[in-house]
């Protein structure tokens, strides 16, 4: 029986998309490389920072000046990020009905706070597991054992809302039921346990396996 929603942040939670689209490619400006296009930054987006700049030609030791260049743009043009419609409301509802809540992501722990608290959420969602609290991040399954162990539940327990390409496969590997946010997704043919088509939909889930379990 699933007991928590663990939400994928960036396209799931929050389009932040194109404020990471427009500080991105400033940052690479900023260090000598050439600006990409939407759908190559689509790779971008699924990546950690660090991660995602070096792939795009950051030399190694340039890497820290432009995650700093980067986080300081981010910050700067925090308010083009929102919270995707339904979402304030879907986790209004799930906290209602007694589901934890809690957010795996890619990102720095120190952005992800920094954004939960600008829309009113930093109290509702624990544990939280950031790309800091892990060697290897999604989609490799170190996030989830890191959830389970902190949550105190097992993976039957729990189903991961997400929006990308990383998020489908660390879900397979973790063995956990996979939600697909397909008002973020850039690829809504990918590999789901369920496709909502908006945020409201994982509550018709939620009840259907609910009936299903009391059988």
């Amino acid at each position: 029986m699933i007991k928590a929603v663990i939400f994928d942040l960036d396209g799931t939670l929050v389009d932040s998309k194109p404020v990471n689209f427009l500080t991105f490619n400033r940052t690479l400006e900023a260090f000598g490389l050439s600006r990409i296009d939407e759908k190559t930054h689509s790779l971008a987006f699924c990546m950690p920072a660090r991660a995602s700049l070096a792939h795009f030609g950051i030399r190694e030791e340039d890497l820290d000046g432009a995650l700093d260049f980067w986080m300081g743009l981010l910050q700067e043009h925090a308010s083009m990020s929102q919270l995707f419609p339904g979402i304030e409301a879907l986790i209004g509802v799930l906290r209602e009905r007694g589901y934890g809540l809690g957010v795996i992501t890619s990102r720095r722990k120190k952005s992800v706070l920094r954004d939960l608290k600008r829309f009113g959420l930093i109290d509702l969602f624990d544990p939280i597991v950031s790309v800091d609290d892990v060697k290897a991040p999604k989609p490799h399954r170190d996030s989830l054992d890191v959830y389970l162990e902190r949550a105190q539940l097992k993976e039957e327990e729990v189903i991961y809302l997400g929006d990308s390409h990383s998020d489908s496969d660390f879900a397979l590997e973790g063995g956990i039921p996979f939600a697909l946010a397909l008002w973020g997704t850039l690829d809504p043919d990918l590999k789901a346990t369920v496709k909502l088509k908006e945020p409201a939909d994982l509550l018709v889930y939620l009840e259907d396996q609910e009936e299903m379990g009391s059988f």
